[in-house]
């Protein structure tokens, strides 16, 4: 869609339907459309002065719509890059976490094998339960934290642009409503 309504043929066009003396006509061609300008006698233009500037304002709010499109569709593409950073870390964490869990287990087995002593081996290993299990509940706090605030600054990021954008565009309506001339 944005190919489509943002190409520079696109804007030509509009820009010739939106000027005064013209009148858009179907071409024998069912896919295109064509302008045909009427003839403006020496220079003189034809039409209403008011509905030029109409026309005018509604191009100039076409192309200032147009350009802050593609300026969140920027700012869009640059959020998910983030995205895609943050989480690739947290996968690489997680990973690392994972591993780092397999090597308390295999510690674990590899001290029960050494002590085949008898009760001193029980608490010993359940000692070492005891601190598998507790780094496994703070590998997943820490992941959930993490998250959570990635989240929360994602969410704020994106509130602060639109507060941006919405304040522009009433500043924009105002400096209209009060020149009585479009910018």
């Amino acid at each position: 869609v944005m190919e489509r309504t943002g190409s520079p043929r696109h804007l030509e066009e509009l820009q010739i339907m939106l000027s005064p003396g013209t009148e858009r006509t179907r071409s024998s061609s069912p896919h295109r459309r064509s302008v045909i300008r009427r003839s403006q006698s020496s220079g003189s233009m034809t039409g209403d002065d008011a509905t030029f500037r109409l026309r005018r304002s509604l191009q100039d709010q076409y192309m200032n719509v147009y350009m802050e499109f593609k300026e969140l569709s920027e700012n869009h593409e640059d959020l998910l890059k983030d995205l895609n950073r943050k989480s690739d870390s947290y996968a690489r964490r997680e990973s690392r976490y994972r591993e780092e869990i397999e090597s308390l287990k295999r510690e674990l087995e590899n001290r029960v094998l050494e002590d085949q002593t008898g009760g001193e081996s029980i608490h010993r290993v359940d000692h070492l339960y005891q601190r598998i299990q507790e780094g496994i509940e703070d590998l997943n706090l820490t992941y959930l934290q993490v998250k959570n605030e990635h989240e929360q600054d994602l969410l704020r990021h994106f509130r602060a642009k639109l507060y941006d954008t919405t304040s522009k565009m009433k500043t924009e309506d105002n400096q209209e409503s009060t020149s009585g001339v479009p910018q």
